[in-house]
């Protein structure tokens, strides 16, 4: 069963859970390192939208860029993002500053404050049910997106569905392998068949041996239709797995 519904997220404990978990969370990171490498960004500048510390993030992904404006809403973040890929950014020659503010509330206004960078959401859209009791309208602000960043070069990489799962130990290549699928107007293209989001949920879910209740983080329309998206598998934590949703889009197009 899917569900949508708030919680609590970020600060401390999140730090504190991704540092510990960084051995778990290995291969997933990876997978969206190897996603990232194959997308070309059209500007040497990165806006990076709610990257925390970064801890998902490739250095070699940020060290593709001159510059780097990041940000985010906790006030840890920058220490521990200098902590994380700071060496590497400055190896590379790459100038990066943090902003505190709240950058989906004020969207119109950071991207008339860089109009001409590349953006990029890091697992953050898909936080968003844990900030909000309005869902519904949640939802529909999400759904907006595509539209507000028309003409713009653009990318995200965010929970999609999330709960407990018991994948079976026998084929674990298969469990770790992502997924390739095209957003369609009311749901997703994969291996050839057209999908409603239910159905491509189910299909996903079965594949990490579902239990109970998983939580629905109302992503399904951040890409416009055509878009090609990538859903990578993550062992968030021991039997709570999460699917992620990346997907870029090419703004000179």
């Amino acid at each position: 069963m899917v569900t949508s519904g708030a919680n609590r997220t970020g600060g401390l404990i999140w730090h504190w859970r991704a540092w510990r978990a960084r051995s778990r969370w290995a291969q997933t990171r990876e997978a969206i390192a190897r996603w990232l490498a194959g997308v070309s960004p059209v500007s040497e500048h990165l806006l990076l939208i709610g990257p925390s510390a970064g801890w998902m993030m490739p250095a070699d992904f940020l060290s593709r860029f001159s510059r780097i404006d990041a940000i985010d809403i906790d006030p840890i973040a920058p220490i521990l993002f200098g902590w994380r890929h700071g060496a590497s950014l400055r190896s590379a020659g790459t100038r990066w500053q943090f902003h505190r503010e709240d950058a989906l509330a004020g969207l119109g206004h950071v991207l008339e404050r860089w109009p001409q960078a590349s953006i990029f959401f890091d697992n953050v859209l898909g936080q968003q049910i844990y900030r909000f009791t309005d869902l519904p309208g949640l939802e529909r602000r999400l759904a907006r997106l595509s539209s507000e960043l028309s003409g713009r070069d653009w990318g995200s990489v965010h929970d999609w569905m999330s709960g407990p799962a018991r994948p079976s130990a026998l084929v674990p290549a298969a469990i770790w392998q992502p997924v390739e699928m095209t957003v369609e107007p009311r749901g997703y293209r994969l291996d050839g068949r057209a999908l409603s989001v239910d159905d491509c949920a189910q299909t996903l879910l079965a594949r990490l041996g579902a239990t109970g209740d998983w939580q629905d983080h109302l992503v399904s329309q951040v890409f416009a239709p055509g878009t090609r998206v990538t859903m990578i598998p993550w062992a968030f934590r021991p039997q709570k797995w999460h699917w992620l949703q990346a997907g870029w889009v090419d703004g000179s197009a």
